[in-house]
């Protein structure tokens, strides 16, 4: 080993352990994360969702709570100044109302005032808000609030002047759900609670998309600060990942050879350059029942073949309940190995010397005359 490779490997290990001082930090995937539609649905969905809070008759039991705090908000903002004459007589919510071809996202309609709501969550506001203020007039009410409701409240010269021409006022989400956290100790005893985990966890997705900041600073701070050496060392580590499975799936396809030719089976396969493996059982619309054998070459710093482990495998959890017993009484507890993923499961059967080509091939054999056993066996029954 060359001074410039020691080099190399010191500056990687430095990187590393500095990397392992970093605290891992995990952020729970809200419910309407996981079910998120592109960023157009989605704000389609948001609009539904505001139409059921803003409704104080439906069965959410949050009455007027979102109507309150949005007023209080328009009253605070000095949106309106006649704020205090308004009644929640009749409320009415619509979403999409028809305006001239056009929609308007919600607007919610009392005796005494109607509010247009033009709900932004990440797109600009290219909507034709003239047609909008047209269609709020026509409700003849007495009070007509316009409001553009936005997540991150960063309009364009030309929206902001559109908004001034047209009467629209900004607020943000944000302002919004301070307002409604403000007022929600009224309500939360009497409320419908399922509707209101529902509501945290809007509350929650929003909130999220407004973070301004990397879930995990330290962690971004790592990779800015460290950008070319990590580049570095994962371009070493595939091209190390890379050799490896070379150096391996020659020998696989050697021992594949062999095994073929001890069991008299022309079956057996090589995988990904990585596993040397065949199955018996049967794989049908009844359920997947097949075993199989998988066998790997495991490296170590002395070399690439520093021992060969055996693992009987099931791809599924009908398949690992089916066998898993035969294989207790033949050889006892076998520990899985970890992160198969899906329902596949390896229990490792045992470990010999990468080097000898002889007893791994004699394992294999024998692994193999077990698994043809008991698949005969099953399918007698």
């Amino acid at each position: 080993m060359t001074s410039s490779d020691i080099e190399i490997i010191n500056g990687f290990t430095s990187i590393l352990e500095e990397f392992s001082r970093i605290p891992t930090k995990n952020r729970d995937s809200t419910y309407l994360e996981l079910c998120q539609y592109p960023t157009r649905r989605f704000e389609e969905i948001c609009s539904r969702l505001l139409a059921f809070y803003f409704d104080p008759q439906r069965e959410h039991g949050l009455g007027e709570l979102f109507i309150r705090s949005l007023l209080d908000l328009v009253e605070e903002q000095k949106i309106e100044k006649d704020i205090q004459i308004i009644e929640f007589s009749n409320l009415r919510v619509v979403t999409e109302d028809f305006a001239d071809g056009k929609r308007i996202d919600l607007v919610i309609i009392s005796d005494d005032f109607v509010i247009g709501i033009e709900n932004k969550i990440t797109a600009s506001l290219y909507n034709p808000l003239r047609i909008y203020s047209k269609r709020l007039r026509e409700y003849g009410k007495q009070i007509t609030i316009k409001l553009v409701l936005s997540v991150f409240n960063a309009f364009s010269q030309d929206e902001l002047t559109l908004m001034g021409e047209t009467g629209f006022k900004p607020i943000t989400y944000i302002d919004l759900f301070t307002s409604i956290k403000i007022n929600i100790g009224d309500y939360i005893a009497t409320c419908n609670q399922k509707y209101l985990t529902h509501l945290y966890d809007f509350i929650a997705t929003i909130e999220n998309m407004k973070q301004p900041h990397f879930a995990n600073p330290e962690m971004a701070g790592f990779f800015i600060d460290n950008e070319e050496g990590v580049t570095r060392l994962k371009n070493a580590h595939d091209n190390y990942i890379k050799e490896l499975r070379e150096l391996h799936d020659s020998r696989l396809q050697d021992l594949r050879t062999e095994i073929q030719t001890k069991t008299k089976c022309q079956d057996w396969w090589v995988w990904g350059k990585k596993y040397l493996g065949i199955s018996k059982g049967e794989q049908s619309d009844a359920g997947d029942y097949r075993i199989g054998i998988e066998g790997e070459f495991v490296p170590s710093k002395d070399g690439p073949y520093n021992r060969f482990d055996i693992y009987f495998t099931t791809w599924s959890k009908g398949g690992d309940d089916h066998y898993r017993s035969k294989l207790r009484i033949k050889y006892g507890e076998l520990k899985p190995k970890n992160n198969t993923g899906d329902c596949k499961v390896m229990l490792k059967k045992s470990s010999f010397s990468g080097g000898d080509a002889i007893e791994i091939c004699d394992e294999l054999n024998e692994c193999y005359q077990f698994i043809v056993g008991i698949t005969a066996d099953s399918s007698s029954t």
